[in-house]
């Protein structure tokens, strides 16, 4: 239950000779002390309070009454309202069983549907009588509606000013003062009242009602892609838990083309129940969405709460998700896939940027099958023009099965992070990370991000930064996790791999792959998975305890077969304490050498054969050098590391 303020005329103003002092409108919902209250809870037939919420077991022929509330005018201006309630209309049986009713306190039936009226604060009418809300299940109710949920339910208070006070006018300057929200009853505006609300002069489309938004997403959907125009939203709407259908459609040339500025305003009770690619808007190209706010529930194959699906570019800013994401396969509270160089070649990529900045999400995003991303999804593009900045996640993510989940993005290729923080528990039984879920085909960035949530995936997959990421990682944070990033690198390409803080940070890592450079840090212990070919080990200003290089398996079953690994230092300072090789190669032909340049003078060798021999062949060499993935010269003195159990 919510009390919303919202003002015709509020503000105030002063000169050095005289003051003037706009009226003050304010509503709240308030209990019998007049205390405004933001929860109700439910009590028993005779008023006593019930200790614990949750404990509660509805049964036929039970009633329950929720804590008594009124209306009150806590401002300067008389008011008329209207009480909007949402969440009885959902899908739930329960519905069918449970009867609502609403009296005051002498027992008279309120109508919770009428426009009220209160007069200033300090007058005799400025507040309604106690209202209680009674619920009593049907007592016919049959074993259909056991173990059954009804959530959402809310009471939405929505006030502006009356036509009591008398001004320089008269008392009718109020006349046509508007409620702030429109309700939307389902119907769809007639294409005379989308061309009256159009203005091709200026090209801009006000949009202050939901037969209007409707209207908007059908010329959409049919194929007038809006190109140059500005959609203004002047009212927050309320879908009112109607179908909604997405403005444009995935996979056709119905797409919106233009910029949809939702002025600050929000689109609440939006229900989408099932499809393929599905949000608010459900496909877009080369288009701005700004100053939007969404709340309900999405559900569908493929779903977001702001847009579900860019092809060429887009502007996303200033948007925030507070509805409930569900997807089988990928999911994401603001939007969940961007590739393609336009509607007609929709897996290419991206022709120009895609920019998601200053957004929010505080809804629950969970996928089941390929990711989930508290702001992004999943992306294939690899054409770097994939950018999200200054964003945050407050919402819960989960990926279930082997699908990734990121608080910032689930599972992408190329992408650039910047300035985004995470505070949502980050959940997967594979990849799982703060910021990114998994990254792991081409070279990405992450820049002063933080994470301050739990991030729970499977080992080596986990981090408070990262899940798997191939790239660099610079002056990244995690308190909610104290593993920086899960894996960073990969074997399968030369791409160097950073970790970078600005100033010397101790940090944890759970495993390196390929060429990793170290910046300004200090690590205790960190594991390095090593495969056939060569990689160098970078450190500058930074430290590493103990350094395990482990052999085994690769992504094809193969087990290695010889490696070389050359450590490099920017100052004379940076070392590592000691090499422990670890795991299996192939037979004892197979060998791992390893350039230690001063770094390292203590190197131990576990390392066995597949069939669990100890003839592998781990040498170092006292200097060497590496350019473009060759060792060259091999120099110094050679030296084999006997095995030890």
């Amino acid at each position: 239950m919510v009390g919303t303020t919202f003002a015709w005329f509020t503000d105030t103003a002063s000169t050095g000779v005289n003051k003037i002092t706009s009226g003050n409108l304010h509503v709240e919902i308030q209990d019998k002390k007049g205390t405004e209250i933001d929860t109700l809870k439910w009590v028993d037939k005779n008023g006593n309070d019930i200790a614990n919420q949750d404990d509660i077991l509805w049964e036929p022929g039970c009633t329950y009454l929720l804590t008594p509330f009124k209306i009150a005018n806590t401002g300067n201006l008389a008011l008329k309202y209207k009480i909007v309630i949402t969440g009885l209309d959902g899908d739930s049986p329960l519905l069918d069983v449970i009867k609502f009713t609403y009296k005051t306190a002498s027992g008279e039936e309120f109508d919770m549907s009428a426009e009220g009226h209160l007069t200033a604060k300090g007058t005799a009418g400025a507040s309604t009588d106690m209202i209680t809300v009674s619920a009593h299940m049907d007592e016919a109710a049959g074993n259909d509606y056991m173990g059954k949920t009804l959530t959402g339910i809310k009471f939405t208070v929505y006030a502006t000013q009356d036509t009591v006070e008398n001004d320089s006018y008269s008392n009718e300057y109020d006349e046509n003062a508007e409620y702030p929200i429109d309700t939307w009853n389902g119907d769809i505006a007639t294409a005379k009242e989308l061309a009256d609300a159009t203005d091709d002069t200026k090209m801009v489309v006000t949009v202050d009602s939901g037969k209007l938004l409707a209207a908007l997403a059908k010329a959409v959907n049919d194929g007038n892609n809006y190109e140059g125009y500005t959609i203004k939203l002047t009212k927050n709407i309320d879908l009112n838990g109607n179908e909604w259908t997405p403005i444009g459609t995935k996979g056709t040339s119905n797409v919106f083309k233009g910029t949809f500025d939702g002025d600050g305003r929000t689109i609440k009770n939006l229900k989408i129940s099932s499809g393929d690619c599905v949000a608010f808007f459900g496909a877009v190209e080369n288009a701005t969405v700004k100053n939007l706010t969404v709340e309900g529930n999405v559900n569908g194959k493929n779903a977001a709460g702001i847009v579900a699906r860019v092809v060429g570019g887009a502007t996303i800013e200033n948007c925030v998700n507070r509805a409930t994401i569900n997807a089988s396969d990928k999911a994401a509270g603001i939007v969940m896939y961007a590739q393609g160089s336009s509607s007609s070649d929709q897996y290419g990529p991206l022709s120009s940027d895609c920019v998601i900045k200053n957004c929010k999400n505080y809804g629950a995003v969970n996928a089941n099958k390929i990711a989930a991303g508290g702001i992004y999804g999943w992306s294939g593009d690899e054409s770097g023009k994939l950018k999200i900045t200054d964003c945050e996640n407050n919402g819960v993510v989960t990926a279930t099965n082997t699908a990734q989940a990121g608080g910032i993005a689930g599972n992408c290729r190329v992408i650039t992070v910047e300035n985004c923080a995470n505070n949502g528990t980050v959940t997967s039984a594979a990849n799982a990370g703060g910021i990114v879920g998994k990254n792991d085909t081409k070279a990405s960035a992450i820049t002063s991000c933080k994470n301050t949530a739990t991030v729970v995936g499977a080992e080596y997959k986990t981090g408070g930064i990262a899940g798997t990421f191939i790239g660099e990682i610079k002056n990244s944070s995690t308190t909610g996790n104290d593993v920086l990033v899960g894996t960073l690198g990969t074997t399968t390409t030369k791409d160097v791999n950073t970790i970078e803080m600005a100033a010397k940070t101790q940090i944890k890592i759970s495993a390196f792959e390929g060429n990793i450079s170290l910046k300004n840090v200090e690590i205790d212990v960190v594991n390095v998975f090593v495969g056939t070919g060569s990689r160098e080990i970078n450190l500058s200003n930074a430290s590493v305890a103990t350094l395990t290089l482990t052999g085994g398996k690769d992504a094809y079953g193969n087990y290695m077969l010889g490696n070389r690994t050359v450590l490099t230092r920017d100052d004379e300072t940076s070392t590592i304490g000691a090499i422990v090789v670890n795991g299996q190669c192939k037979d004892a032909t197979s060998f791992m050498y390893i350039y230690l340049n001063g770094i390292c003078n203590n190197v131990v060798n576990h390392m066995t054969t597949a069939d669990g021999t100890t003839g592998a062949n781990i040498c170092t060499f006292k200097t060497g050098t590496i350019n473009d993935g060759v060792v060259d010269p091999l120099e110094g003195e050679k030296t084999k590391v006997e095995y030890t159990a």
